[in-house]
């Protein structure tokens, strides 16, 4: 069975003690190590456990879809017609 993939953006800033490592997506999962490698694997363990689980699960949250309509300026919907 394949698993879906998604492309996200790791992030790693090296600091005088090692790595401080973040996903771009996903705010709040970021990491640090000694070593780059190190960041990196932390980081990509955090970042599999934030999209498997649901931390709010049971905590009595209510989610629920959001619809917005949204203008488009006339500048841009211009440019978008004559790309066509």
């Amino acid at each position: 069975m394949n698993r879906p993939v998604l492309a996200l953006t790791a992030v790693f800033l090296r600091s005088e003690g090692g790595y401080f490592a973040f996903v771009e997506e996903l705010p709040t999962v970021n990491a640090y190590g000694r070593t780059l490698a190190e960041a990196r694997e932390s980081l990509y363990k955090l970042a599999e456990v934030a999209m498997t689980e649901d931390p709010l699960q049971g905590t009595g949250v209510l989610r629920e879809n959001l619809t917005l309509s949204v203008s488009v300026p006339r500048s841009t919907a211009v440019l978008a017609s004559s790309r066509e």
